[in-house]
């Protein structure tokens, strides 16, 4: 999975994936990171994480995704949500896309909630909890917040 960064403001914000069959020695060509459904979201150039539950082995992408094109590189950097990969057409599937965090009143346009660590607790591999520590950055004024992804989302729970 692929962030572009100034891909020209004229060009959608997207994500690109692509596929390796060889451990990655080749890939197959890079592919628009879509919904599931084939329709398309926007998301700028910030760092994003696969995240594969140990509880239900089911794949999830934690990241910013919003409804409509930018034209600044990078920005915006919320909401920031959670959403499960579908395997078989390696897109999100709609439906469980859940936020997590986003911009408040009283937060500036620039505010970022990107940088994701996304590792389990220490010694607790076993939990459904992914603990994550993100940058919540306001301005020049950087604060770093432990987030449960496990209060947003109940990762390890069965459909």
């Amino acid at each position: 999975m692929w962030r572009v960064t100034k891909n020209g403001k004229e060009k959608p914000a997207y994500k690109y994936f692509a596929v390796s069959d060889d451990g990655g020695l080749t890939f197959s060509k890079p592919e628009v990171f879509r919904y599931s459904d084939g329709s398309n979201f926007f998301s700028s150039s910030t760092f994003h994480r696969l995240y594969r539950s140990s509880k239900t082995g089911k794949l999830y992408w934690i990241g910013n995704i919003f409804p409509k094109h930018t034209t600044i590189p990078g920005h915006p950097r919320y909401p920031l949500i959670i959403a499960e990969i579908d395997e078989k057409t390696l897109g999100l599937k709609k439906e469980t896309v859940t936020e997590i965090d986003t911009r408040h009143p009283g937060e500036g346009e620039r505010l970022q909630l990107s940088k994701l660590l996304g590792q389990r607790k220490p010694g607790r591999e076993e939990s459904r909890d992914l603990s994550d520590t993100a940058t919540r950055k306001r301005g020049r004024i950087i604060h770093r917040e432990c987030v449960s992804l496990h209060s947003a989302v109940q990762i390890g729970s069965s459909p």
